[in-house]
């Protein structure tokens, strides 16, 4: 719990840092564009590039396919991984990435922005992950 804490501490120190240069999410063109919305600081900006063209290039082409054959290939996950989309805000120790849970949000925002849910990105990062690192030893 102090651990969960601290992070959200961080992440809230950040936007603060960020908050007065962000325009106002009504002046922005779109939702969706870079840098409108002061939760998020310029760190989490450059992730969102990162993940918006992984989508764009790696989920969107195969999304119809993959909801006919009723599971994602294998090699989407290999890449998630090296792109390190997967275990975000999982401590590095066991595993994950040790970022925070807005960098995971991203994830999910923009695999909801591209109407592609079939990966199950968050199931596997935010739900399992999180089990295994708090339950989990080192021996398993």
């Amino acid at each position: 719990m102090l651990r969960f804490r601290l992070l959200v501490g961080r992440a809230l120190t950040a936007c603060v840092r960020s908050y007065s240069h962000r325009p106002e999410i009504s002046q922005a063109a779109s939702f969706l564009d870079f840098g409108t919305r002061r939760i998020f600081a310029e760190e989490h900006d450059l992730f969102r590039e990162t993940v918006r063209k992984f989508v764009a290039e790696h989920v969107v082409p195969h999304h119809t396919r993959w909801e006919d054959q009723g599971h994602c290939d294998r090699e989407l996950w290999l890449e998630a991984g090296k792109q390190s989309l997967l275990g975000i805000a999982t401590p590095e120790a066991d595993g994950g990435h040790g970022g925070d849970i807005l960098s995971a949000a991203i994830v999910w925002e923009e695999l909801n922005y591209a109407n592609c849910s079939g990966p199950g990105f968050s199931l596997h990062s935010d739900i399992v992950m999180p089990y295994i690192s708090h339950y989990g030893t080192s021996d398993q």
